[in-house]
Parts: C-alpha cells; sequence; structure tokens
C-alpha cells in the first residue's frame, strides 16, 4: 500500500523535478557565461588600474567555472540530484532491512507493516477462547496504535520527500549566489536543508522501526498471559 502511494506520488514529483532541473540549468548557464565574461573584462581593466585585487577575481573565476560545471545537467542530477534524491533514502532503508537486502525506502514501511500484521495474527491465534478477552483486547490495540503509527511516519517521510523535491528542483537557480560573498549563505543554507531533509527521512523511518519492535514485544508479552 504505502509503496503504491509513494509510486504513485514520486510519478508527479519525479516529472515536476527534472523540468525545472532542466529549464534552471539552461537559464542559470546562459546567465553565468554571459556575467562571467563580463566579469573577467571588467576586472582586468579593474586589476591593470590597481583599483582591484588580482585574488578577488582568481577567486570568483574559479567559483563561478566549479558553479558552470556543476551546472552541467549530468553533473548535477549526479551529484546532487541522485544522492538525495534516491541513494541516501534507499541507503537508510537498506541498512534497516540488515543482511544485504536492497529496498525502496516507500517498500520498508509495507516491510514493517507486514511484520507487524504477522505477528499480531499469529498471536490471535494463540489467543483464542472467551477467558482470553483481555489479551485480545491488549493485541488489537497495539496493532491499532502501530498502524496509525506507520501511517504518521510515512506522512513524515512523504513530506521530506517533496520538501526534498522542490529544494532540489531551485539548486541551478540558487547555485549563482555563491559566487558573492554575501549571498553565499544562501548556498550554504540550501545545502544544510537538504542534509537536514534526509535527517527527517531517516528519524521517520527510524521512529517506524522502533514502534515496531514496541509493538513486537507488547503483542509477544501479552499474548503469554
Amino acid at each position: 500500500m504505502y509503496e503504491q502511494f509513494a509510486a504513485f506520488a514520486e510519478q508527479m514529483t519525479t516529472a515536476f523535478l527534472d523540468r525545472t532541473i532542466q529549464s534552471g540549468i539552461q537559464a542559470s548557464l546562459a546567465w553565468m557565461r554571459g556575467a562571467l565574461m563580463l566579469m573577467v573584462a571588467v576586472a582586468a581593466v579593474l586589476v591593470w588600474t590597481g583599483r582591484l585585487d588580482l585574488w578577488w577575481v582568481v577567486r570568483r573565476v574559479v567559483i563561478a567555472l566549479v558553479i558552470i560545471t556543476l551546472l552541467q545537467a549530468g553533473a548535477y542530477n549526479q551529484y546532487v540530484r541522485d544522492v538525495f534524491w534516491t541513494t541516501v533514502p534507499n541507503l537508510v532503508a537498506s541498512a534497516f532491512a540488515g543482511g544485504g537486502v536492497t529496498v525502496t525506502a516507500a517498500r520498508r514501511f509495507d516491510v514493517i507493516s507486514d511484520a507487524a500484521s504477522h505477528v499480531v495474527a499469529a498471536a490471535d491465534a494463540q489467543a483464542t477462547g472467551l477467558w482470553n478477552i483481555r489479551p485480545q483486547f491488549g493485541i488489537a490495540l497495539a496493532h491499532g496504535l502501530m498502524l496509525i503509527t506507520i501511517g504518521l511516519c510515512f506522512a513524515l517521510w512523504l513530506v521530506a520527500r517533496v520538501a526534498t523535491a522542490l529544494l532540489i528542483a531551485v539548486g541551478p537557480f540558487l547555485l549563482i549566489a555563491a559566487i558573492f560573498d554575501a549571498t553565499r549563505g544562501w548556498v550554504m543554507a540550501w545545502a544544510g536543508k537538504l542534509v537536514s531533509l534526509a535527517v527527517w527521512s531517516l528519524c521517520s523511518t527510524a521512529l517506524a522501526e522502533m514502534m515496531l519492535a514496541g509493538t513486537l514485544m507488547w503483542v509477544q508479552r501479552t499474548a503469554a498471559y
């Protein structure tokens, strides 16, 4: 269920993401190349007249060249889009799965839900009969809370996913700000938010895993009575 819903949401998000990245790269590269040539020409005159430090020019030209290189479609997708959109989320999900198993982040929520339902079904099979009303109620309560928690964790993960897509999409437009000292902090804040959202996704998955472990313990203890 979670994987199917995530796939549907990802189809819409990915289409928007790829279109925006492509448009942003084209617009930013056109602006950067023209601005770089103008800056070099003006800086050359100012350096020759002694009104500008050569190191200032060299720093900004190097930064501009790095940004132009990163703004190539293949480079931006490889080092920004793929890392935060695919590699990190799936790496986290696979780490929780253990045993070298590779799974997607959305699939991990289905695995957790299926594992909880399996344990609850096994406990229900043991706690049968009229004299086991209390264990049956405890098991049903634990299962209901587990499903609610998984749903909330998935919602948190999905919000982080959409926010990550928006940040990745504005990246090509924002990277230009790294050239100037006054606006370079915007790029650092942008990168920090991408990392923060990756941590947010990690915490939502970890919370679902923690609730699974707690549900298993609760159900096993309840079924033992």
